[in-house]
């Protein structure tokens, strides 16, 4: 393996003196390999100093390793006249980029730090890393990046004439410093760490304080930006000091993957973040006139797991619409789109989730002012012929609601069952054949009258207050039914 000292080669390291062409020249001397194989590699070693760097240096390379002494004292500056978008970019291009498939391999950069204050003066400040079409075995790790006007990794996916129906993979980012000490850098709206079209990579371990507590304004940027990316794992970082999403998945704008799926965000802390702290947002999927979906922008198969959120915070930390299959157990307020569908959620806060989505389950109790509730228990079964629903008295005070979500399909029954405080069982109803609505629900607040019977209230709950002037003393249970015939519906009391 080849080794290579940048100062063996001349650059000064001082801060002052341009070291960009001795760096390209000692980048020359590592070997190039071909997209076909592993073959090529080597260090590149930036001992202890400070490197001015004038434009965007380029590695064409596989196998290599680009290392500094620590990522704290051995730092990379973009100065003010600085010409190029990015810093560090790892790409093929013109008679490099031997067809449509040539990935940058098998990369690793620790120990480095990158300075942006300097170069934040331009209109437009470079990105410090991009890596465009990395395919497994690339690895970020123990970097230090202050004053990031820009980004400071981006990963994307665009070689070719046209994008070709491939993605990166296998990228590990980790121990990372991502902090801000200019207030200037308030006005900084791109997100931090941008990733487009990566498939199986882990983030883990990465700190990003994008501000100050004591500035005016917090930046409006994201820490992290996931688009048409699937298979990801975040897991373990810290986010403060923003009033964007801190995580932010959405559809990619390339003509390829556009969706999110398969994403895991456990054990991360938010702190101070003035917006949400992980949004969701996809677009509607793209379809023909006969509805036949051509593409899928719909965020899928999403988990939110033991997060920590202190600080400052928006009314809803977390926000979901144009998703489907989402799971949920972080104990903060929470907003469901229209369009968000199958969510369920474990929260022990359920009077602050905000839910105008399809078909939500959500597991939690909460004070509601009324002297009586029901809630339904864990072991819930929800299958497609007559599932299983257990209603148990509970103490004063606590809540529960469940969608169905079954689209007015008919043969899709319930079985209900009645637990008292004294543990004795009694069937209140077995019935099979009812067609249930999409808001079949469990109100627990107590109606004073009922709603019109009508066809979309039909397997419809409605709890009705007693009336002490008829000498009522409990709340009562009705269920909207056909009556008799077509578009006769009537409220039949339960109990």
């Amino acid at each position: 393996m080849v080794l290579i000292n940048v100062k063996d080669i001349g650059a000064v390291g001082d801060g002052v003196a341009d070291d960009t062409s001795k760096i390209i020249e000692a980048i020359s001397m590592l070997r190039k390999s071909s997209w076909t194989g592993l073959e090529g590699g080597g260090t590149l070693f930036f001992p202890a100093g400070k490197y001015r760097v004038t434009k965007t240096i380029r590695f064409v390379n596989h196998g290599i390793e680009i290392i500094g002494e620590q990522a704290v004292n051995t730092l990379i500056i973009p100065s003010n006249n600085f010409v190029g978008d990015t810093v560090f970019d790892f790409a093929f291009n013109g008679d490099e980029t031997e067809w449509n498939w040539s990935y940058i391999r098998n990369i690793r950069i620790r120990n480095l730090g990158f300075l942006g204050k300097e170069s934040s003066v331009l209109a437009n400040p470079p990105d410090m890393i991009r890596m465009d079409k990395g395919y497994d075995l690339n690895r970020f790790e123990s970097l230090y990046f202050e004053d990031i006007f820009s980004t400071a990794i981006k990963l994307i996916n665009t070689i070719g004439v046209s994008p070709t129906e491939t993605v990166g993979q296998g990228t590990t980012i980790q121990d990372l410093m991502i902090i801000n000490k200019t207030e200037k850098l308030s006005k900084a709206t791109k997100p931090l760490i941008s990733m487009e079209n990566q498939n199986e990579c882990y983030l883990n371990t990465i700190k990003i304080l994008a501000g100050d507590k004591s500035w005016s304004e917090y930046p409006k940027r994201t820490g992290l930006q996931l688009a048409g990316c699937q298979g990801i794992t975040l897991q373990a970082n810290s986010f403060s000091i923003m009033s964007s999403p801190a995580i932010l998945i959405t559809t990619a704008k390339t003509n390829y993957q556009t969706q999110c799926k398969g994403i895991f965000i456990g054990s991360n802390t938010f702190e101070d973040i003035k917006e949400e702290a992980i949004s969701i947002l996809g677009e509607p999927d793209i379809t023909t006139s006969g509805g036949e979906i051509l593409r899928y922008n719909k965020m899928e198969n999403v988990v939110i797991s033991e997060n920590r959120h202190y600080g400052l915070r928006g009314e809803y930390p977390i926000k979901v619409n144009y998703a489907v299959d989402i799971i949920i157990r972080d104990s903060v307020p929470i907003t469901l789109g229209s369009e968000a569908r199958k969510t369920l959620i474990y929260n022990n806060q359920a009077q602050n989730i905000l839910d105008k989505g399809v078909a939500t389950i959500i597991y939690g109790a909460f004070d509601d002012g009324s002297s009586q509730n029901w809630t339904v228990q864990n072991d819930v079964l929800l299958n497609k012929v007559n599932p299983g629903i257990t209603l148990q008295e509970k103490a004063a005070n606590q809540k529960f609601i469940l969608k169905t979500g079954y689209k007015g399909v008919a043969k899709y029954g319930f079985d209900f069952k009645h637990i008292h405080s004294n543990g004795q069982e009694a069937s209140i109803l077995a019935w099979k054949d009812i067609v249930l609505s999409i808001d079949f629900m469990f109100k627990m607040n107590p109606r004073t009258a009922l709603p019109a019977a009508k066809e979309d209230k039909q397997g419809s709950l409605c709890f009705i207050k007693a009336d002490a002037t008829k000498g009522e003393t409990k709340d009562s249970l009705y269920i909207c039914m056909q009556d008799g015939g077509v578009g006769i519906y009537k409220w039949n009391k339960l109990m």
